[in-house]
């Protein structure tokens, strides 16, 4: 292990009360639904009240791992790895429970229970290819859960959350066989629900890759007069080309660069490619058994940096910098 290394490694445990979530408070109560009374009785009459009530929760414990190295000059690498578990009740404020008037079922994973997240990058010096210098920049993780619903109203709390139950075979009345499990589409009352954001969406991986040469001209930055005898402030400069075009496909990674001169004058040529192996990650699966979609992603997932959705597609940028 090279000397310039360090290793850091944390856990945290936190927990958080008070998240926003919502709730129908004049849905039809429990059992009043009938073929004689298809509206049910609500507690309050009329027709839906929603509100905003901040009494969820959550409760997440993370395991981060980081390593920052400088083995030589040419070459210096950083990576960490997040393990994860978080689980709540609310998603946010526009969280519906499935059964309005029985909040326990909620609590089960968390959207931000992305369980492993990896990210590796650097800095490689290539003399033999006259100063050019590469930065690559890998991202993965591990999909995220999403909510499994039946895509049915069967409580008439005119909120499409309910969730199903899970089925023993696929051969009984309103039975579905998936992927992600054998689930009964009408439960019937008081039937134990599926947990909340029971399914587990796709993974993702991202190759990004930078390639930059400098060039430096003029008189040394080091040998420049001191602060005052030349109006320009400031004492003896670094190397320079560092600057805003050091920054790792547009997406924030400051300090990446690392291919200036000792010259006043910098004159840099990038090549940045964003999802270098155009690799397919798919957006988060539609959750709802009755859409002809389920357990299907029908867009992109979002990628790194400017661009969004767009990041997923190979995308090759050239940028030319000139820094004094």
């Amino acid at each position: 292990m090279p000397k310039n290394t360090t290793i850091a490694v944390t856990f945290t445990n936190s927990h958080t009360t008070h998240l926003l979530r919502s709730r129908n408070i004049n849905a039809p109560l429990p059992g009043t639904i009938s073929v004689s009374s298809p509206l049910g009785v609500r507690p309050f009459g009329g027709g839906n009240i929603y509100n905003y009530e901040s009494d969820g929760l959550l409760n997440q414990n993370q395991l981060i791992t980081n390593l920052n190295s400088r083995f030589n000059k040419n070459l210096t690498i950083f990576a960490f790895y997040v393990f994860n578990h978080a689980k709540s009740n609310t998603d946010g404020a526009g969280t519906f429970p499935a059964n309005q008037y029985n909040l326990s079922d909620e609590y089960g994973r968390s959207a931000l229970d992305v369980r492993h997240r990896f990210v590796l990058g650097g800095s490689m010096g290539a003399n033999w290819l006259h100063g050019v210098r590469f930065n690559p920049f890998v991202i993965a993780r591990s999909g995220s859960p999403f909510n499994i619903t039946t895509g049915s109203d069967l409580n008439g709390d005119a909120v499409f959350t309910d969730r199903p139950s899970f089925a023993a075979d696929c051969s009984a009345l309103y039975s579905l066989c998936t992927p992600f499990g054998n689930f009964n589409t009408r439960p019937q009352s008081g039937a134990a629900l599926i947990p909340r954001n029971y399914g587990n969406g796709p993974s993702s991986f991202t190759v990004n890759l930078r390639a930059s040469k400098t060039w430096g001209f003029g008189e040394s930055a080091s040998n420049r007069p001191a602060s005052g005898s030349d109006g320009g402030g400031g004492g003896p400069r670094g190397p320079r080309g560092g600057g805003p075009g050091g920054m790792m496909m547009g997406g924030g990674m400051r300090g990446m660069d690392g291919g200036g001169t000792d010259k006043r004058y910098n004159l840099t040529l990038s090549i940045s490619a964003r999802n270098l192996l155009n690799t397919v990650n798919p957006g988060q699966y539609i959750g709802t058994l009755s859409s002809p979609l389920f357990g299907k992603a029908n867009s992109l997932g979002g990628g790194f940096g400017p661009g969004g959705s767009s990041g997923n597609n190979r995308r090759i940028d050239f940028q030319l910098r000139f820094s004094f």
